[in-house]
């Protein structure tokens, strides 16, 4: 399987488009030590295909949904209990921006994890999913590159969410 990832990267890497890149630093959960990723969306055939690697190693090709959310005002980060059970009237993007804050200001990661915006600004974003869902829509736990805009629609950044979270650079 990870040939097939390695021939299926360097294969779409000759006549694909890049749609969005993000190198972020995250912290790796278990030792603390930084992992440097990159994410690429690229465009192949016009379909939608993104590609992670890790410390510069062997690229994985993933599916890729694309959405785009409103986020409503006046988010809070979820409570501890709360964080698996986020509130059923919230869309992905606001799953996504309430759980970024929650990551932020868990004392447990001292910081480890900052978006690099302050995400109380976002009003809507646009979220590019990586990996294979049901339905073809963004999921929670599912790497995300998320582009946040304020309400005048002006971009404030773009991070890495979904598990873990990480300013693109």
């Amino acid at each position: 399987m990870k040939v097939l990832a390695i021939v299926l990267a360097l294969s779409t890497a000759a006549w694909a488009e890049t749609v969005k890149t993000c190198r972020t630093t995250i912290a790796d959960p278990a030792s603390g030590r930084p992992v440097n990723i990159l994410l690429e969306i690229l465009r192949v055939d016009g379909a939608l295909v993104g590609q992670i690697t890790e410390k510069g190693e062997d690229a994985l090709s993933e599916a890729v949904s694309l959405q785009d959310y409103t986020v409503r005002a006046g988010l809070r980060p979820q409570s501890r209990d709360d964080i698996e059970t986020p509130p059923s009237d919230y869309n992905m993007g606001e799953q996504l921006i309430v759980h970024a804050m929650r990551v932020e200001q868990e004392p447990l990661f001292e910081g480890a994890y900052r978006s690099g915006i302050n995400l109380a600004l976002v009003r809507s974003v646009r979220v590019y999913g990586i990996g294979e869902s049901e339905d073809g829509q963004p999921q929670m736990g599912q790497p995300a590159i998320i582009e946040a805009k304020d309400a005048r629609g002006r971009v404030l950044g773009s991070f890495v969410g979904g598990f873990l979270v990480g300013t693109c650079q």
